[in-house]
């Protein structure tokens, strides 16, 4: 699987069956496809091999030693949600993965997310009295 940003083929995803150790993952295929493709991996910010229950993320070609990365989130909730204890569960606990384990690992220098919530409530017309 390539993920695609802003049409630039940034991750791409290869996956095995369980049993079959994910670095085989790297050593079958995707040593092939950089042989083969070599134009999938200009751009390529991450590359993701698993069998289910392993997985190794890392980069061939990106370099981001003093690098920035900042995470720009919407939520689709008011900031009380996204809050230790609250219904979706502590916002900065849902994007560690994000930033420690992929941005922090592939060598960025992460900055503190941006985060718009939504509003609790929209306001409400008055109605109008003719």
């Amino acid at each position: 699987m390539v993920g695609f940003v802003n049409g630039l083929p940034l991750v791409v995803i290869e996956l095995k069956k369980p049993g079959v150790p994910a670095r085989a993952a790297f050593d079958e295929n995707l040593t092939h496809y950089r042989a083969e493709i070599p134009q999938l991996f200009w751009f390529n910010a991450l590359l993701i091999a698993s069998n289910g229950t392993d997985s190794r993320v890392g980069s061939l070609t990106a370099d981001f030693k003093g690098k920035r990365a900042l995470l720009s989130v919407t939520t689709g909730g008011p900031e009380a949600v996204y809050q230790k204890g609250g219904w979706n569960g502590d916002i900065h606990a849902i994007l560690r993965p994000i930033q420690r384990g992929m941005l922090r690992f592939t060598g960025w220098d992460v900055l503190a997310p941006h985060m718009s919530m939504r509003p609790s409530a929209l306001p409400t017309p008055s109605a109008r009295v003719a």
